[in-house]
């Protein structure tokens, strides 16, 4: 019998970027510009109408749940778009253990 198991990941559990820092030896580089060479892109009509009817709507609610649903979802619809769909999104995942 397979077992689904929903494993969410959660900020939560008394991380910090510091204790990270250590625990994982990282250096931090703030002053690096990643995306600096990246060209910008001019949203489709779709997405800019989208935002501009949903916005008012997302921080009303002002909830994650809202913002993510109304706000970020069509933002990446769009970025999925703009990659010729070769691109997946997940919105959650869950582990199968067997």
């Amino acid at each position: 019998m397979t077992k689904v198991f929903s494993v969410p990941i959660k900020a939560s559990i008394g991380c910090t970027l510091d204790k990270v820092q250590i625990a994982f030896n990282l250096t931090l580089e703030e002053d690096r510009n990643l995306f600096g060479e990246i060209e910008g892109v001019i949203p489709s009509d779709y997405l800019q109408q989208t935002l501009t009817e949903y916005l008012p709507l997302a921080t009303a609610i002002n909830t994650k749940k809202s913002r993510s649903e109304f706000l970020i979802e069509p933002i990446l619809a769009e970025l999925r778009r703009l990659a010729d769909y070769q691109i997946s999104l997940f919105s959650s995942t869950e582990t199968i253990l067997g």
